[in-house]
């Protein structure tokens, strides 16, 4: 039985982009579609007539993927290959990539229906209209990881978002010995034996190296993680914001590798900024710049803010000397959902801090 084909359309200019797109999408599919990239030196063998072999897969294309980026839109290549697809009955969909938006574009493509890829969201309408089309059931489970990496092949991207990041020295996360449920008053919940050990297992089963330095410590790529002697502190994981991403998936479930699936409702960190960032953290006048921005108080503490999916707060530097955080410089201390923690979300929170003043 021959495998259903599908047209990938694309620029030579975004064949790393695309390349990786297409390795995404066959190991998905378990390599049960075909699809034909011309620029992925596999769909055309060398020594074959190009135009022939393009023309010949055109013609055996259920759905073709245009992929409209900034190059792609100043070549008429595209145009050609979906019109003649168009015009033989294979399904045409316009995908806007490295910062096109597909509602924006000009006939013949702005009359198909199509989507953008601009989160991990869009990698997965990709397998959304495979299962549609083919009737399958491809799992569409693509994360927030897979799109920075593929984020990663495109160069278009402004450097706004590394300079927000540049603000901040590391990320601390506090995982504590125990604590108490606040839905079920009473209930204690302790971390799990050997939580480095579990950390480091955890790391490897998502192909992430660590190793050991010490019975406390661990190591990974940015990363550092160690188990305190004092039962008040637990576990301390503390990244470099430029790799943060690597490990979105990670902070994403680990609190349920440490106490349980269920059992912790809340993650936090610490942003430690660095040293020529300056903050404002008299706690009247935070709030006044941040009301400005419409940001409005969180309803677990009169003294956190409610900033879309997250609940923060300004902490001066004097926070380190009334409490267990090791951290002593200004920060900003964000909680999560469990399983909500988003890189874009930090980003989005300095941009928005940054906007109101409360960092410079």
């Amino acid at each position: 039985m021959e495998k259903p084909t599908i047209f990938f359309s694309h620029s030579s200019a975004d064949k790393d982009y695309i390349s990786y797109l297409h390795k995404k999408v066959s190991a998905t599919t378990a390599k049960t579609v075909e699809i034909f990239q011309s620029s992925d030196g596999q769909s055309i063998p060398f020594g074959n007539n190009w135009v022939h072999k393009i023309e010949e897969n055109l013609h055996k294309a259920k759905v073709m993927f245009v992929f409209v980026s900034p190059t792609s839109l100043s070549s008429s290549w595209i145009y050609f290959e979906s019109g003649f697809a168009y015009s033989r009955g294979v399904k045409v969909i316009p995908i806007g990539i490295k910062g096109v938006d597909v509602g924006g574009l000009r006939p013949p493509l702005n009359l198909l229906q199509g989507f953008n890829i601009n989160s991990e969201n869009g990698m997965n309408n990709i397998i959304t209209v495979l299962n549609r089309e083919f009737g399958c059931e491809y799992s569409e489970s693509y994360t927030e990881y897979d799109f920075v990496e593929l984020s990663g092949f495109d160069e278009t991207i402004s450097s706004e978002e590394s300079k927000l990041i540049e603000k901040v020295d590391y990320i601390s996360f506090t995982f504590p010995e125990r604590f108490s449920k606040t839905n079920e008053p009473g209930k204690t919940v302790s971390i799990c034996d050997e939580p480095l050990r579990v950390i480091s297992n955890r790391l490897n089963e998502l192909g992430i190296q660590a190793g050991f330095g010490g019975e406390r410590t661990l190591y990974s790529h940015g990363l550092i993680a160690t188990h305190s002697s004092r039962e008040d502190i637990g576990i301390r994981i503390k990244i470099d914001p430029f790799i943060l991403s690597n490990y979105s998936e990670f902070l994403n479930i680990i609190s349920d590798d440490l106490y349980g699936k269920g059992n912790l409702v809340k993650i936090w960190c610490n942003l430690v900024l660095n040293d020529d960032v300056s903050m404002e953290t008299a706690d009247f006048k935070v709030s006044s710049r941040l009301y400005k921005v419409g940001v409005g108080q969180s309803i677990l503490n009169g003294g956190y803010f409610r900033y879309e999916d997250v609940d923060f707060t300004v902490q001066p530097k004097e926070a380190g000397k009334i409490s267990y955080r090791e951290v002593i410089d200004e920060n900003v201390r964000v909680i999560f959902d469990q399983g909500g923690f988003s890189v874009n979300a930090i980003v989005r929170l300095i941009s928005m801090l940054i906007d109101s003043q409360v960092i410079e």
